[in-house]
């Protein structure tokens, strides 16, 4: 692809590592270059991003628990893997299997914010990483694209058509075309628009 990587952006700069645990979440934007390695997408379970959910939160959980006779004993522990959740259902399916906790709807939507602020700090952090190394989508809507993609438990090469760029978060949004498997046949399944579209960092997308 005709675009500038991360890691080519990163080549003339030191290796930058995380910063400790406990920068604020508002810090983020401040530190930013400190808070991102070079060559490597910010993941959403990075610490800092599950630690500044986690304070957000911590307190409104903690209220919960006392009101409804919980422990809140290793709260903060347990909540930082609860924010690694898809949802505060599954979030709370977590504690209830995990750690023992008894979830009533109340805690179920306060883990929703949760795992919501976790997004959103990883969506911030993500940001800082796509300015510090000057990364640019070269896609446009309409451009065919190549991905991997797991089918059945298999890896397959997966075509499919960009619907939509996210400069801001380097990332496309892309519809699935066709899967090509290992024997070389490929599965046609164009859909309908909005249909069986995923988003894609811009590194893990290469133009077909």
């Amino acid at each position: 692809m005709s675009r500038r990587s991360a890691k080519d952006s990163a080549e003339c700069m030191p290796t930058l590592f995380p910063l400790h645990l406990q920068m604020p979440p508002g810090d983020i934007e401040r530190y930013g270059p400190a808070a991102v390695r070079a060559g490597e997408r910010p993941s959403g379970h990075e610490a800092l991003v599950l630690d500044a959910a986690v304070r957000k939160l911590l307190p409104e959980v903690t209220r919960w628990l006392r009101r409804n006779g919980g422990s809140t004993r290793g709260v903060a522990k347990d909540l930082i893997e609860a924010a690694k959740s898809a949802s505060g259902l599954d979030a709370a399916r977590e504690l209830e299997r995990g750690c023992r906790w008894t979830c009533g709807p109340g805690l179920v939507e306060l883990l929703d914010r949760l795992v919501g602020e976790a997004r959103s700090v990883h969506r911030e952090l993500v940001a800082v990483w796509v300015r510090v190394y000057g990364i640019r989508p070269a896609l446009s809507p309409g451009d065919r694209v190549r991905f991997q993609a797991v089918e059945n438990g298999e890896a397959v090469s997966a075509e499919g058509e960009v619907t939509g760029v996210d400069a801001l978060q380097a990332s496309y949004r892309v519809r699935r075309l066709a899967a090509v498997h290992a024997g070389g046949g490929a599965d046609a399944d164009p859909g309908e628009p909005g249909e069986g579209e995923v988003v894609l960092g811009c590194e893990l997308v290469e133009a077909a």
